[in-house]
């Protein structure tokens, strides 16, 4: 059935292709892979077992959130990619939520299923976020995240839920059907990122890409944007491909997923990120040492793919610029100006900013907004105070200065505790099969080592890239992703008392083959009554009217909730739509869908002040100032710890000063921002200057 819902939509649309609504044959073959792999993830569905129906949902809304995230992007938007992900992430965990809440009052749900310790960081990571987001230096733009970004409350509460609804709505033996399912995911993005390689490499011009970027790179980026972001998402799912391949008995469906893998790392290297470089050699030592049985066995098959990858990448790398050579050739450039150099004055500022704030931080995502005030001194003058740095291009740096060291400790537990747990299930587990290796010997074959190693080999793949990079929605996603996929691993491996004990995650792991596990253990205290399908009690039945009522009343608050949701996260799709026309009419209507987005007033503000300039003498000169002046107030309102947006205020109050004959109430206003602005930038020369100017105008007075 699958396959035909795919073969049917493929027709489609060619024959929008044909009819003229679609426009470019590469944009028909990516939206036939997009269809292709939702089908494919869908069906897989089957391998995981019957369900009960609300259960059911909630995994058919993790399978779309799989397979959308990699792939779903607005080019008509400012931002392309976090946006739209964004507002497909947060709609999912409300539906989440939803049918949690239908659930627990139908047939008493109850999230004892979470019972490997992954949650509780979860749970304490939201509520720290909560905590911080009160205390930011700007709460508005701290609780949904930056312009652009979008970092904030919002999405690390909505990937929480995902993350937790993978561990409970998934088993362990739904694992190998969910890795095809990753895997398949990121076919459309491959397909996307092979027209770029060829158009980009070979034909040395973007013809085949059906997009016409604003601000395209030399290098893939695909459906990503910025090929860091590529390479940091590409490199954490790797390992779970090579382990798909492994596992794969198909001769034909292996060879497939070792072709997916063989592109994966050539976009990787493509990308010329090197953070995701550092990454994927991480993961692969990772996941070589989880699978070294297997690599001993197949040593020849081994020892030849590993020759035919390097004869490969030298003779790409030969090739000159076209293929890697400028690539290799920036890889260890590091003098004044490189993005090493960057790099490292990010980190600086990041631990001045957790050291002035040490307990909550300045807030979810407002680095970008403090960075000026902590900045390098040297750094400044390289980059121009103008210069916009969008993160601390450092996981552990970012949630040091964001969240304060409280934030550090629980992304350091968060990285700590998955790597334990999944060393500690790696060797709990025992091979359960046996097959012939190349020299007619009989092997164990440790299928579960290697999905526990590939999970492992992705989170520290994850956080070696995360060290080096800016955290996206679609990076955060895969982080998430992986620990939801190791809380469904870590599910129903060990006996009970191996779940009490604080330090349990990292202890040896060895369990008795013939003690029940948590999960089936009826005196397990979550679960000691005799229990239905989802825990409830026999004791605790209600009436079926009851029951009923009470479900529907939970369904209209959900559903109302879900419905809420859409609502506001598509309200800030389309202002962000309308806001990249830059026109007048749509930027207020922007506004008036999105009234907390600082951006919207200061183009407006920005184009009142060249108004202005054009005809400082006009009739309506000091109105046009004026607007101006009330649209960069209402944008340092939303934004005011950035010292950009208060320059740019204390100018235009310096404009309308001089347009009113020098009124010195204004100037004083003026005076006011300007010294706002200097204080969160000491090397703002361009506000200290204005800052000089006015203050020579108040004194003369």
């Amino acid at each position: 059935m699958w396959v035909w819902v795919w073969v049917a939509f493929t027709i489609f649309f060619f024959l929008l292709r044909a009819g003229g609504a679609l426009q470019s044959v590469p944009l028909t073959v990516f939206l036939s892979a997009t269809v292709g792999a939702l089908a494919f993830s869908l069906d897989q569905l089957r391998q995981v077992g019957p369900a009960h129906a609300l259960l059911r949902l909630r995994q058919i809304v993790l399978v779309v959130v799989i397979v959308a995230i990699p792939v779903v992007f607005d080019p008509s938007t400012s931002e392309i990619e976090n946006l739209p992900r964004l507002v497909v992430i947060v709609v999912a965990a409300t539906l989440i939520l939803a049918t949690w809440a239908v659930d627990a009052v139908w047939a008493g749900w109850r999230p004892r299923r979470l019972v490997n310790g992954l949650q509780w960081v979860l749970l304490a990571i939201v509520i720290w976020f909560g905590v911080t987001t009160l205390t930011s230096v700007e709460p508005r733009l701290s609780f949904l995240g930056r312009y652009g970004a979008y970092e904030g409350f919002v999405l690390l509460a909505a990937l929480a839920v995902l993350a937790s609804a993978l561990a409970e709505t998934f088993t362990w033996d739904a694992l190998p059907a969910l890795f095809r399912m990753v895997v398949a995911s990121t076919v459309p993005v491959i397909v996307y990122g092979l027209f770029q390689i060829y158009g980009f490499t070979i034909l040395r011009k973007p013809s085949l890409d059906f997009v016409q970027w604003h601000n395209a790179y030399l290098n893939v980026f695909a459906t990503f944007g910025n090929p860091n972001h590529l390479g940091g998402y590409f490199v954490t799912l790797i390992p779970i491909g090579v382990v798909t391949a492994v596992l794969t008995r198909n001769r034909w469906a292996r060879a497939a997923v070792w072709l997916w893998v063989a592109v994966m790392v050539l976009m990787v290297l493509q990308t010329a990120a090197r953070g995701a470089w550092l990454g994927g050699l991480a993961g692969g030592a990772v996941l070589g040492v989880g699978m070294l049985p297997r690599i001993r066995a197949s040593a020849r098959t081994v020892g030849l793919a590993i020759g035919g990858g390097l004869v490969v990448a030298v003779v790409l790398i030969a090739g000159g610029s076209r293929f890697l050579g400028a690539k290799a050739s920036g890889l260890f450039a590091s003098g004044s100006g490189s993005s090493a150099s960057q790099r490292l004055g990010y980190w600086a500022a990041a631990i001045r900013t957790g050291v002035h704030h040490p307990l909550v931080g300045t807030g979810p995502d407002t680095y970008a907004a403090t960075y000026a005030r902590y900045q390098d001194a040297t750094l400044a003058k390289e980059l121009g105070s103008g210069y916009y740095v969008n993160g601390a291009h450092n996981i552990f740096l970012s949630w040091l200065a964001n969240e304060g060291w409280p934030g550090l400790l629980l992304i350091v537990a968060l990285f700590a505790l998955g790597v334990a747990w999944g060393f500690r299930a790696w060797r709990s587990l025992r091979s359960s099969e046996t097959e012939v290796d190349s020299g007619g010997r009989r092997v164990g074959v440790d299928s579960g080592r290697y999905v526990v190693a590939a999970l492992v080999a992705a989170l520290v793949a994850y956080f070696v890239q995360a060290s080096f990079d800016v955290e996206q929605v679609s990076t955060l996603f895969a982080l998430f992703l992986i620990v939801g996929l190791l809380g469904a691993a870590n599910r129903g491996i060990w006996p009970l008392a191996t779940l009490w004990s604080p330090l349990s995650a990292f202890g040896r792991g060895s369990a008795d083959a013939e003690e029940p596990t948590a999960e089936l253990d009826p005196g397990y205290r979550v679960i000691a009554a005799k229990q239905g399908v989802y825990g409830r009690s026999t004791t605790q039945a209600r009436s079926d009217v009851r029951r009923l009522l009470a479900a529907l009343a939970v369904a209209v608050v959900g559903l109302t909730a879900v419905g809420l949701t859409y609502w506001r996260m598509d309200t800030l799709w389309r202002a962000d739509h309308d806001a990249w026309t830059r026109t007048q009419t749509s930027l207020e209507e922007a506004i008036a869908l999105n009234p907390w987005e600082a951006s919207y007033f200061a183009t407006l503000g920005q184009a009142a002040l060249t108004s202005y300039a054009q005809a400082p003498t006009a009739s309506d000169a000091v109105q046009v100032i004026q607007v101006a002046v009330k649209n960069f107030g209402a944008e340092v309102a939303l934004d005011g710890a950035n010292s950009v947006d208060q320059e740019q205020y204390g100018g235009a109050l310096k404009t309308e000063a001089a347009a009113e004959h020098g009124n010195k109430a204004v100037l004083r206003q003026a005076q006011h921002a300007l010294e706002l602005a200097k204080q969160e930038n000491p090397y703002n020369t361009q506000a200290i200057t204005l800052l000089g100017q006015v203050q020579q105008q108040l004194g003369s007075g």
